[in-house]
Parts: C-alpha cells; sequence; structure tokens
C-alpha cells in the first residue's frame, strides 16, 4: 500500500470530455429562484442562521428546479450544517451528477467526506475533483485539493502517492 502511487490508486478516475454546456450558470426558474434568495438570506441572518427555514426554502425551490446546481450545493452545505451528512452527501452527489465538471460541487463533495472521516470515499472525491477543467495549478481550490489529498493518503498509509501529492 505504501509504495502505490497517486495514477495507481483505485478507483481509476477518468479524464472528463470537455464540458459541452454550463448547468451550474443557467438561469433558474422564477419560482426557484424567489426561493433560493429567501433561502441565501436566512443563511446570512445575524447573528445566528436560520438553516432549518433555509431548509425548507432550498426543499420548496427543488420541486421547481430538481437539477439546479447551485441549489443542490447550497443545500447540501445547509443539511452539513445541522450535521445531516446523508442528505448533504445526496444534494452534492446530484450536483455532481449534473455538473460533472464543476470544481466547486466536488470539493464541497470531498470535503463533506472527508469530515465524516470517509477517508476512501473524500479520497477518490478529491482525484475526481482534480480532473475537472477549473484544476489548474493557478487555482486556489487546486491547491486545497491537494493538500487535503496528501494528508488523506498519508493518513491511509499511501506514502508514495502521497508525497506525489504534495509535490
Amino acid at each position: 500500500k505504501a509504495l502505490i502511487k497517486l495514477d495507481d490508486l483505485k478507483p481509476a478516475i477518468a479524464s472528463r470530455p470537455a464540458p459541452t454546456s454550463a448547468p451550474t450558470t443557467r438561469p433558474l426558474s422564477p419560482q426557484a429562484a424567489s426561493a433560493l434568495a429567501e433561502a441565501e438570506k436566512c443563511l446570512a441572518a445575524k447573528p445566528t442562521p436560520d438553516t432549518m427555514e433555509a431548509i425548507r426554502y432550498l426543499e420548496r425551490a427543488l420541486t421547481f428546479d430538481p437539477d439546479s446546481v447551485k441549489i443542490r450545493r447550497t443545500l447540501g452545505l445547509a443539511y452539513a450544517g445541522i450535521q445531516d451528512y446523508g442528505k448533504a452527501v445526496s444534494n452534492l452527489r446530484h450536483a455532481v451528477k449534473v455538473a460533472p465538471d464543476d470544481l466547486e460541487s466536488d470539493m464541497l463533495l470531498a470535503n463533506v467526506l472527508m469530515f465524516q472521516k470517509a477517508n476512501e470515499d473524500a479520497i477518490t472525491a478529491f482525484r475526481t475533483a482534480l480532473t475537472c477543467t477549473d484544476a489548474r495549478p493557478d487555482n486556489p481550490q487546486t491547491a486545497e485539493a491537494l493538500l487535503h489529498l496528501g494528508e488523506l493518503l498519508q493518513k491511509e498509509g499511501y506514502y508514495t502517492a502521497a508525497l506525489e501529492a504534495f509535490t
């Protein structure tokens, strides 16, 4: 295990085809946009965000636009905020499925999995994030992915792969 190289880890991560459209930037329906705006107000409330109310608005927004990456990401973060990691991961996996070349969705998923200590799944998610078009050397999220990937690989005993991630 210690001598396995990063490219030899299982499962193999396929490179992604160039994106054909931008599902993360498409406009929301007016109803979904309104519900999302209300949810964002709840999450930004000071001094304490109203996460449960935000979740209600986000779940409503999904009825109008179930494949919205922005709604799924926000809902995933909201569920993670109340420690409902099953729903958080489910929504983030849906966002990744709808927008497979979206670095932000992949990173959020990987971070939630890492926080849950689902290290093998988090390793796969960070490796997948690094195949995104936006995972360029000048992108800070790329550095974050490599850092966390290296840390997780080291924890799991993949020392050669960890060294590759760190260098």
